[in-house]
């Protein structure tokens, strides 16, 4: 004889597992993203800080050897003001390269969700078909289908 499982209600567990997984996972990115935020501004804060203090002696180098009007100085505060840029850029692109892979990770993390569900549906499906034939060949010994 077939055997029929009707109460089975593991498929509605393991959907909610598998959300709450998802759900815990996508939060603690979450978390990644709002520290990535906190860690850039004071990334930017530090770089710009730290050209600031030495902006002065930069300037003084120059200046105090009489060649605050030279070509030198010109070209040696256009690298200074060229260099402080490339931090502020180097700041920006590491914050990009980690919300990128914090993303990536969030999209897997939704595909793995998807997964499961699809794995659960299907599954589901399955056994629906198994349950209806198992009833298909019950039914001849019941006398409710000729």
């Amino acid at each position: 004889m077939a055997d029929i499982s009707f109460a089975d209600t593991n498929y509605g567990l393991g959907e909610a597992a598998a959300r709450r997984r998802y759900n815990q996972q996508y939060a603690g990115l979450q978390t990644q993203l709002g520290d990535l935020g906190r860690r850039t501004q004071r990334a930017l804060v530090d770089t710009t800080k730290a050209y600031q203090k030495a902006a002065p002696q930069q300037i003084t180098s120059f200046t105090g050897r009489g060649l605050g009007r030279s070509g030198l100085f010109r070209q040696s505060m256009s690298d200074f003001a060229e260099s402080q840029q490339q931090g502020l850029a180097d700041v920006a692109r590491q914050q990009q390269d980690e919300q990128t892979r914090i993303e990536l990770q969030q999209q897997q993390y939704q595909n793995a969700l998807q997964d499961e569900l699809d794995r659960l549906r299907l599954q589901r499906e399955q056994q629906i078909m198994s349950d209806a034939a198992a009833l298909k060949d019950l039914a001849p010994m019941t006398g409710l289908f000729s």
